[in-house]
């Protein structure tokens, strides 16, 4: 069987390898330094979107609170509010005396006439 030769470094092959392991060298900084400036602009996205989320959620607190007042103010106006209105419009004089315009006017002109014929029917 044949020896192999050993394999022998000439000056100009380790210079060769050299002159390769620098430009992986050179492109694995060069891939470094983008992946660094990437990761920065990321990061300050990620504050910006924490910032605008933080914002959003400030919002979102306030608007829940404003319909809870809300909620109240209807709840108020529908068990107090509007049982006040009716009560101040039926004690209001003018309100009674419109009431009973508009019934009188209705019975001369003969729309009470069915409910008059209606009640004697019935008897």
């Amino acid at each position: 069987m044949p020896r192999s030769k050993p394999n022998r470094l000439t000056w100009r092959s380790v210079e060769e390898q050299l002159r390769k392991l620098q430009q992986v060298c050179d492109s694995l900084v060069s891939e470094k330094n983008q992946l660094v400036q990437s990761s920065t602009t990321h990061q300050a996205r990620l504050k910006e979107a924490e910032s605008a989320l933080d914002q959003s959620n400030a919002e979102v607190d306030s608007l829940t609170s404003r319909v809870a007042s809300l909620r109240g103010d209807r709840n108020w106006l529908i068990t107090n509010g509007l049982v006040g209105a009716f009560e101040y419009l039926c004690q209001s004089e003018s309100f009674v005396t419109l009431l009973d315009r508009l019934s009188a006017a209705a019975y001369q002109s003969g729309h009470h006439d069915g409910v008059y014929h209606g009640y004697f029917c019935c008897q």
